[in-house]
């Protein structure tokens, strides 16, 4: 009687370990793998497996190595490269190398068009059977993280790419679009070439060489500009005279803030003889001053540019 009390009792621990197993795996939201989809997996690296039913990633498999082994392995511990520990290359953790990981990915279609393995997380540049370029980690490919245009993630094209950077005078001389952070060839309004991702291009990073200068600024007279210009008594005394002409009122979106700021409306980068110029001067909110930046340049802003920048506001 107790024997039997014990088996049910075992039998109930086993069966609640293998529930949480599954419950662990959905809170993680990773995706559902099915025996068909570990078997491929398994069968790719020339092993096989003899179990005929998947519960969850750290339940233990049946499995065959190349060389005959019969062992038993997660299927998380497998995906970690943990193999069979009679082979003499397998007592721990197998050295991946760029043919087994070729011979992995194109066994799903793909192809592989980087010639260096060094590490799961490091980017591969892969072909999907669609023909579309992506980079990916062998870590995402092996998680099932393949192709984001092929999956209706992708949602930016060399053409969008290129027609978003060039309305803001800026030109793309890259040919391919790989990912919001792969670096594109870009040149400035001003001419200069420089390398940026598609990421950094929205934030509003833009050419390092405009923005050096734009820190080394020089006056009328030759002598370098001093950021203490900026809190000169002339200075201060221009923007309380902007602010003060123009309501403390926001010229672009023309609603009143607290965060009103002096805008040079030609850049005082270039036209340093303009700094106390009342015609040259305009009342931007924090929120459009920022944007109107971050748009046409720290240094490049121009009269012109003000003017695109108010009618796009107001629509």
């Amino acid at each position: 009687m107790k024997n039997s009390l014990t088996s049910i009792s075992l039998q109930q621990c086993v069966q609640s370990s293998l529930q949480q197993d599954v419950k662990k795996s959905k809170k993680k939201g990773r995706p559902k793998h099915t025996i068909d989809a570990v078997k491929h997996h398994v069968e790719s690296f020339g092993y096989q497996l003899l179990s005929t039913t998947y519960v969850g990633a750290n339940a233990k498999l049946d499995l065959v190595c190349p060389n005959q082994h019969m062992y038993r392995a997660a299927y998380a511990s497998f995906q970690q490269g943990h193999r069979c520990s009679e082979c003499p290359d397998g007592g721990g953790r197998q050295k991946l190398t760029i043919e087994s990981v070729r011979q992995h990915i194109e066994s799903f279609g793909h192809r592989l068009l980087s010639t260096k393995y060094v590490k799961a997380l490091e980017k591969l540049e892969i072909i999907c059977p669609n023909q579309h370029r992506y980079l990916a980690s062998y870590n995402s490919f092996q998680r099932g993280i393949r192709c984001a245009e092929c999956a209706g993630n992708k949602t930016h094209t060399i053409d969008a790419v290129r027609q978003h950077i060039e309305s803001f005078g800026y030109r793309l001389r890259s040919n391919t679009y790989v990912g919001a952070h792969a670096k594109l060839d870009t040149l400035c309004p001003v001419g200069h070439s420089y390398s940026v991702s598609y990421n950094k291009f929205q934030k509003g990073i833009r050419c390092s060489e405009c923005y050096h200068l734009s820190q080394r600024r020089t006056m009328p007279n030759g002598e370098d500009w001093k950021p203490a210009l900026r809190n000169s008594t002339a200075d201060i005394a221009w923007r309380k005279a902007v602010k003060k002409r123009d309501g403390q009122i926001c010229q672009a979106c023309f609603y009143p803030s607290k965060e009103i700021h002096a805008h040079h409306i030609e850049s005082f980068a270039r036209n340093p003889e303009l700094q106390t110029e009342l015609s040259n001067g305009v009342t931007l909110c924090e929120t459009c001053h920022t944007a109107l930046h971050s748009r046409y340049g720290m240094m490049t802003a121009t009269r012109s540019d003000l003017a695109e920048f108010t009618r796009l506001k107001c629509r």
